[in-house]
């Protein structure tokens, strides 16, 4: 395979802002050049590389809920550079390329949007999208001889709470699902009733299983009331840290005074730091 060499063409792309693309996909290459390239970037595979496309990912989500455009626009631009640079170690390979990559994309959304792409464009819900979506997905797998249920394309890798998320909506599209949210909470309770039966049998296996079967019901609760879990759970882990230290700031900062507070007022100093921390 013919390598990067630092020709005119790729100097002018990497020093153009507005080339865009090119620009990033030119950097890469020149970064993983045999000779004149980055020795860090030279050792690295598709393999290497792969968990700082998870990092960037969950940074981008933090951006995004920040609600502040110019950290998500910075975090997004780390994303994308993850992508070009898996797609230039695959294109050394003569795997594919940046456009295949883009291309497959480009194919899979107007595949999977017929009401928007298709000669006849027609309305539907988005809860009707997210129906046909799951049934197009299922046509695809079997088109590739793969089975229709697909958890297998449910990455294991993923966040506990996030893959919950996606196998329910897969079991879900097979109509295997609640009725209704008052049945989740009907459920929850079940759980929680379970969890203390096996509190007390001191069974700690029992009592692992059981915490887990409540986890996966309140993600069921989750995506009833059409709430993404690993977002509100961010959200709340946020709330306590704010909260945790405000209460802390409140005692100039002296943990060892805390600790020596008794459960009253603890409880004083928290509801203080909720009023005075809502978010």
């Amino acid at each position: 395979m013919k390598h990067f060499d630092r020709t005119s063409e790729v100097r002018s792309l990497i020093n153009d802002p507005t080339s865009g693309l090119k620009r990033l996909c030119a950097i890469a290459k020149s970064l993983r050049d045999p000779q004149h390239g980055c020795e860090w970037d030279l050792e690295q595979t598709t393999k290497s590389i792969a968990t700082y496309a998870i990092e960037e990912a969950y940074e981008v989500a933090e951006a995004a809920e920040n609600g502040r455009p110019e950290d998500l626009c910075d975090e997004l631009g780390d994303l994308l550079f993850q992508i070009v640079l898996q797609a230039q170690l695959a294109t050394e390979k003569n795997q594919f390329n940046i456009n295949d990559v883009i291309n497959i994309a480009s194919d899979k959304m107007i595949r999977r949007h017929p009401n928007i792409f298709s000669e006849n464009k027609y309305k539907k819900t988005a809860n009707q999208q997210k129906l046909d979506w799951a049934e197009i997905k299922k046509s695809e797998r079997m088109s590739l001889g793969k089975s229709q249920l697909s958890f297998d394309s449910v990455p294991v890798a993923l966040p506990a709470m996030m893959r919950s998320c996606k196998i329910q909506s897969i079991a879900s599209s097979w109509r295997f699902d609640f009725s209704n949210k008052e049945e989740v909470f009907n459920k929850l309770d079940e759980e929680v009733c379970e969890i203390k039966q096996a509190v007390e049998h001191e069974c700690q296996s029992k009592m692992l299983l059981e915490v887990g079967d409540l986890l996966f019901t309140i993600v069921n609760l989750a995506r009833f009331l059409d709430i993404d879990p690993e977002a509100a759970l961010r959200s709340s882990n946020h709330s306590f840290e704010k909260r945790f230290s405000h209460m802390i700031s409140s005692l100039r900062d002296s943990l060892s005074t805390f600790k020596n507070l008794t459960k009253k007022e603890k409880e004083s100093l928290w509801s203080r730091a909720k009023d005075a921390v809502t978010n």
